[in-house]
């Protein structure tokens, strides 16, 4: 039997989840990181984080070219965000992983949450 989600308690973690992702958000700014992906929707926070790059992309084969072709930079610092990670099947997750990991350069970073 599975347990019952209160609002109290959704309403809970979903307060911890935004000020984690503005906190992993705010830190990269402050260490001058400049672009941001969210894979898959679910955080819409960014835009008040200063002068930086935000892609929102759908989880799927084609997002490492879709950044690509958009600007977005290989060789710089990035932090990705995968909002609703804990909802993919396996094998999606470990594809987003991958496309995320050819995409990474050194000091790049990824939140699942």
């Amino acid at each position: 039997m599975s347990e019952v989600v209160t609002d109290d308690r959704r309403e809970r973690y979903l307060a911890l989840r935004s000020s984690f992702l503005d906190r992993f958000v705010a830190n990269a700014t402050e260490a001058g990181v400049g672009q941001f992906v969210v894979v898959g929707g679910g955080y819409s926070g960014g835009s008040t984080f200063g002068p930086t790059r935000w892609w929102q992309v759908p989880s799927g084969p084609a997002m490492d070219k879709a950044l690509v072709e958009d600007g977005f930079q290989v060789e710089s610092p990035t932090r990705f965000i995968l909002a609703k990670g804990a909802k993919l099947a396996e094998e999606e997750l470990f594809h987003l992983l991958r496309s995320a990991r050819s995409l990474a350069s050194p000091g790049t970073r990824l939140a699942i949450c």
